[in-house]
C-alpha cells in the first residue's frame, strides 16, 4: 500500500505510524471530492466520522510536528563541526 505514496519519506513515515483505520482516513484525504477529515473518515468507513476524522487530523498534525523536530535535531547535529576558536597562525 505505501509504495502507491508519491516519494515524500515525511508522509510515508506517518502513514506507517497510524493504525489501518486512520491510515485509510488520510488517504482518503486526498481523494477529489474529499475535503475535510470528517468526509475522509466517512469514506474510511468511520462510525462517527466527525469524532474519528478529528482524532485522526490531530493524531496527524502531532506526529508531523514530532518528525520535524528530530529530523531538526538531526540536520543541527550534523550540520558542521562544532566552533572552535582561531588558534595563533590557523584559522579555525
Amino acid at each position: 500500500m505505501l509504495d502507491l505514496v508519491p516519494g515524500d519519506a515525511r508522509l510515508a513515515r506517518i502513514l506507517t505510524a497510524l493504525a489501518p483505520g486512520e491510515r485509510a482516513v488520510v488517504l482518503a484525504l486526498g481523494l477529489p471530492g474529499v475535503s475535510t477529515w470528517t468526509e475522509a473518515a466517512e469514506y474510511a468507513g468511520a462510525d462517527d466520522p466527525p469524532a474519528f476524522g478529528e482524532r485522526v487530523r490531530r493524531k496527524t498534525r502531532r506526529l508531523a510536528a514530532e518528525y520535524k523536530r528530530r529530523d531538526g535535531q538531526r540536520q543541527d547535529a550534523t550540520a558542521g563541526r562544532l566552533w572552535q576558536p582561531q588558534q595563533e597562525g590557523r584559522a579555525a
